[in-house]
């Protein structure tokens, strides 16, 4: 299954979501994060082995990155809050529908159904 981020957070703190929000944004910002989620997910290997090592068919984490350019995790969600964004987000729909399409092909896969085509091209952002 593939691994690919689905958003970015930009804050002047460490705090970047929950009631001290102090997520930043602005055009700059969201072209940014466009270009960071539409790129294949530079931590792929390491993040399936942490999965693994968790015993988990499904995964999201959260994570930052540190000075030296390493990820430093912060959470591993097994049962992430995944939604769709409107208003000045609407531009992550892509990435959101490239992982509610990878958990149901999983959800196929450990039933034995064949994962249709155009699924399998969704999972892995081939556009149609």
């Amino acid at each position: 299954m593939s691994a690919s981020p689905l958003s970015m957070h930009v804050s002047p703190d460490w705090r970047t979501k929950g009631e001290a929000l102090k997520t930043l944004y602005s055009d700059a910002l969201r072209d940014e994060d466009v270009a960071y989620i539409g790129r294949p997910e530079p931590h792929h290997s390491l993040f399936v082995a942490a999965r693994e090592a968790l015993e988990l068919d499904f995964v999201a984490f959260d994570y930052g990155i540190d000075a030296d350019g390493a990820p430093v995790v912060w959470e591993a969600n097994p049962y992430p809050m995944i939604h769709l964004l409107d208003g000045r987000r609407r531009y992550r729909t892509k990435p959101t529908f490239r992982v509610f399409a990878a958990m149901t092909a999983l959800y196929l896969t450990r039933a034995g159904v064949e994962v249709p085509p155009d699924l399998a091209d969704a999972v892995n952002g081939v556009d149609q």
